[in-house]
């Protein structure tokens, strides 16, 4: 019933008996509305449910991660257990979770770093990435903005490994001209090891000691704060939302080429943030980076190693020989794009310096390194000088393959190995395979054959002999051709 109705026909005049037929309602039910508010809700009947008894055992629950369907078998083993269907359960605890996400939400607070304070920087991922003719490639975003100028960097990646991550960061530096003050990352695997019973974080020593060296202050979002970097996330959601749709691509050349030219058209654009185009911003925030030491190219991740017995250390699969009066002990590795450089445990003397090994099971063995053992040893210098060749070139692998089948005699093979090592000590790789190249193609098998042609620069001679099985020498072809000029002669004279 409308109050306002019975009061309307109040003022007309009317009675409570006459406006009680006129609303088919008793006299004392209009005397009762006219004395109460005209806003006067009537108090619906409660009805509690059934999980309502378990509301804070569910409440600790969500707290705790538990899923739903563990959360519905111990409300079944509590004393008195839930009697109560699954969906009914779920609806109620989807309320509790909302409750109490919403009841932890804080007021963002935002602010603007000073020039050159903060840099920050986060990963991405897409799936199933957009190549011509490639199906389920997945593609890792490295995200970076500078907080003052708000100038994006962005690289796409296979991986995020520690070493990508920080070669990624040097070129962003590159790119931006400088090291920022305070580098900010998420709670990342791969630069922190968690925390200890204080809260502290536990860097990752590579990582540490990348940021020791640059200068740079390393700082991480508190747990489950993601809004402390929320301008970097901004700038993943860009790439998806603005680079990457409509766009294919051919290959990760393709890629890269226009990811950059989307950078700069992007950085050269007014931002919201400042109304200012970011490019002209970044030249006053360059003079108060830290100067940038080293490059992406040039930079060595350190890594720490045990020498086995072997005298090498194991990285990334491979093996890397160090001098032998290393072993036992560890060495400081450092990484490069291309080399490997390993120092002594002090980590001021390099000890030995290696080509990069990227297939893995691979070796790569310095033979001097084994001086010291090969002096007790003098057997093992002939495996180890082998060894070392056949890693070289696989036409030489080849060609002492034949040599030390075809001399496989009482003297062995061994001088030859020894002299081959020299030659090629001697006269360098290029060099000593072009003459490995000609002996092979002339089917002559031996150490001399190639010190021969390796000497003749140095002899001055313009040609020189070489015994080719089923093929005479010249000599042999001027003496027969000698003969016979000879016997055309004596038939002419007799004829």
């Amino acid at each position: 019933m409308e109050r306002s109705v019975i009061r309307h026909f109040r003022q007309k005049g009317k009675s409570y008996e006459e406006i009680g037929e006129e609303l088919g309602c008793n006299r004392k039910t209009v005397s009762r509305a006219m004395k109460e508010p005209m806003d006067k809700k009537y108090p619906g009947k409660k009805i509690v449910s059934q999980v309502e008894p378990y509301r804070e055992k569910i409440e600790k629950w969500v707290g705790d991660n538990i899923p739903i369907s563990r959360m519905i078998e111990m409300s079944r083993n509590e004393i008195p257990p839930y009697i109560g269907c699954s969906s009914v359960f779920y609806d109620y605890v989807s309320k509790i979770k909302k409750e109490v996400k919403r009841n932890g939400m804080d007021v963002a607070i935002r602010f603007e770093g000073m020039a050159g304070e903060y840099l920050q920087i986060d990963w991405g991922e897409v799936r199933n990435f957009p190549f011509v003719g490639k199906e389920g490639e997945t593609r890792h975003i490295f995200a970076a903005r500078l907080k003052y100028s708000r100038i994006m960097y962005v690289e796409f990646c296979k991986n995020t490994r520690i070493e990508t991550l920080i070669r990624c960061m040097l070129r962003a530096f590159e790119y931006i001209g400088g090291v920022p003050w305070c580098c900010l990352f998420d709670n990342m695997r791969t630069i922190t090891n968690g925390r200890d019973g204080d809260g502290k974080v536990i860097w990752n020593e590579s990582f540490g000691k990348f940021a020791a060296e640059l200068e740079f202050h390393r700082q991480v979002c508190d747990p489950y704060s993601p809004n402390q970097k929320g301008t970097v996330e901004n700038l993943v959601k860009i790439v998806k939302n603005n680079f990457m749709p409509g766009r294919e691509f051919l290959d990760d050349i393709d890629l890269g080429n226009r990811n950059r030219e989307w950078l700069e058209k992007i950085n050269g654009t007014k931002s919201q943030a400042h109304n200012m185009v970011p490019f002209d911003v970044l030249k006053e925030e360059q003079n108060k980076f830290i100067p940038l030491k080293t490059t992406s190219d040039e930079y060595g991740l350190l890594k720490i190693c045990m020498v086995h017995n072997d005298s090498c250390i194991r990285l990334e699969s491979n093996c890397y020989s160090v001098p032998s009066e290393n072993y036992p002990g560890s060495v400081i590795v450092r990484i490069g794009k291309d080399i490997v450089k390993i120092y002594d445990r002090d980590g001021k003397k390099c000890i030995a310096e290696h080509r990069r090994l990227f297939c893995k099971g691979q070796r790569q063995i310095e033979p001097s390194h084994y001086e010291e053992v090969l002096k007790k040893k003098p057997k093992g210098r002939i495996v180890l000088y082998r060894d070392h060749l056949i890693s070289q070139d696989a036409q030489l692998c080849n060609y002492i393959s034949n040599l030390c089948f075809r001399r496989r005699g009482v003297d062995g093979y061994g001088p030859d190995i020894l002299k081959m090592y020299d030659l090629y000590q001697k006269h360098g790789k290029e060099d000593f395979l072009a003459a490995v190249a000609l002996c092979s193609e002339w089917n002559n098998y031996g150490s001399e054959y190639l010190e021969y042609i390796l000497e003749i620069p140095n002899s001055g001679k313009k040609s020189f002999p070489l015994s080719i099985p089923g093929i005479p020498t010249q000599e042999d072809i001027d003496r027969e051709m000698n003969g016979y000029v000879q016997y055309c002669k004596g038939v002419r004279d007799n004829g």
